[in-house]
């Protein structure tokens, strides 16, 4: 039985084409941004069935962004960081800072990425603190929630911090429709792939570029479904309430592992109505996405303030940093034409992070009262219960 029907169609038909069209996606692409994106994306990437990509243990390779390329290492577990020993120092707080390309930074030297600014900070006020950067270029909030647990147990940190950005609301409801689940948990995504048959997913499991290039074809037909569901909701409260509940989901899912695993889970948001057309504008990779962004951009607003109280009236701490927006965004604080942090934009978002979260963290405050009923990312337009077999 086909639960998704489409992948398998698509994705034979780009198997079909595929010699044909691989020397034209570049000219096809959009200048700047998009290419720039795939340049640091594939930096030492391997093919993940779980997850669709990963990067390779223990491995080095150059990431370009805009121009500007930084050398990327990565550790035993594929993240952009050293090595640690299983358990923190006696009096020394772990924290374990995960997200996607914003705190990863390909286009900064690693010193200078924000999870490393955010230590600095954290020790400048007197917190013996070691940061781990667990994010990764490209991890949206399903992968996050999935990663998570391998973290978790290999380094035992007393802090879990996961930066949430304003458009990865809306790739966490566009993609939820394509994730499974195993015994009520996110495990992973279904994608083009999984419906291929054995022979022919053997011989494409290293080919990471094709399948990725699949994968996000696969994406662009959700996106467009996701804001065509979204536009078809008027009362402006109940379209937030539609957009977020599968980012709520996957906050609750990280939150409780964090919590299995004796450490605090935080959510740190930087996006506000300001900047959201923009976030959410260059995110377009490919026509489908371009579609879709600019349907969903013009039919909706993103209110920063309505999102972080949503997030904490769900139970969540939320570090929000709407005091600083501007500034994150300013054109002067990220990369020349691109929305990623340059070093300057890394030390206002470390700096502020870290004066929010030492003053959560020395207050003792205990967890925002959630909701008496879990939500838990269904009952939204258009969501499937599928999962596979």
């Amino acid at each position: 039985m086909l639960l998704y029907p489409k992948a398998l169609v698509i994705t034979l038909l780009l198997a079909a084409v595929w010699p044909a069209l691989l020397p034209a996606v570049p000219a096809r692409a959009a200048a700047g941004f998009e290419q720039s994106n795939r340049r640091a994306t594939f930096a030492c990437v391997r093919y993940d069935p779980q997850v669709l990509f990963s990067r390779r243990p223990n491995c080095s390779g150059w990431a370009s962004r805009d121009g500007i390329r930084s050398w990327m290492s990565y550790n035993a577990l594929g993240l952009r960081d050293k090595d640690y020993p299983p358990k923190p120092a006696r009096g020394v707080l772990r924290v374990l800072f995960t997200g996607g390309s914003m705190i990863s930074a390909p286009g900064l030297a690693e010193k200078d990425d924000p999870a490393r600014v955010f230590e600095a900070e954290l020790r400048r006020r007197g917190l013996r603190a070691e940061v781990i950067n667990a994010s990764g270029e490209g991890y949206v909030g399903w992968e996050n929630v999935v990663r998570l647990p391998r973290y978790l147990a290999a380094y035992s940190p007393q802090v879990v911090i996961y930066h949430l950005e304003p458009h990865y609301l809306f790739s966490d409801r566009a993609l939820w429709l394509d994730l499974w689940f195993r015994d009520g948990k996110i495990a992973g995504r279904m994608g083009a792939l999984r419906f291929l048959p054995s022979p022919l997913r053997a011989l494409l499991k290293d080919r990471h570029r094709l399948i990725f290039y699949l994968h996000n074809y696969i994406e662009q037909w959700d996106r467009i479904r996701a804001s065509w569901q979204l536009a078809a909701i008027r009362d402006p409260g109940a379209k937030l309430d539609d957009l977020l509940k599968p980012t709520v989901a996957e906050l609750a899912q990280m939150r409780d592992a964090s919590r299995a695993a004796g450490a605090r889970f935080y959510v740190v948001y930087d996006g506000d109505e300001a900047n959201a057309d923009e976030f959410l504008r260059v995110r377009n990779t490919y026509w489908a996405a371009r579609l879709a962004q600019h349907v969903w951009v013009r039919q909706f607003h993103l209110p920063g303030s309505a999102v972080v109280d949503r997030l904490r009236g769900a139970g969540f701490r939320v570090l929000s940093l709407a005091a600083v927006d501007a500034q994150l965004t300013a054109p002067e604080n990220c990369l020349p034409g691109d929305y990623h942090w340059n070093e300057r934009g890394a030390r206002i978002f470390g700096a502020a992070t870290a004066e929010r979260f030492a003053r959560d963290w020395r207050s003792r405050r205990p967890a925002p009262a959630g909701p008496a009923k879990r939500l838990d990312g269904k009952g939204f337009a258009g969501h499937s219960s599928r999962k596979p077999s």
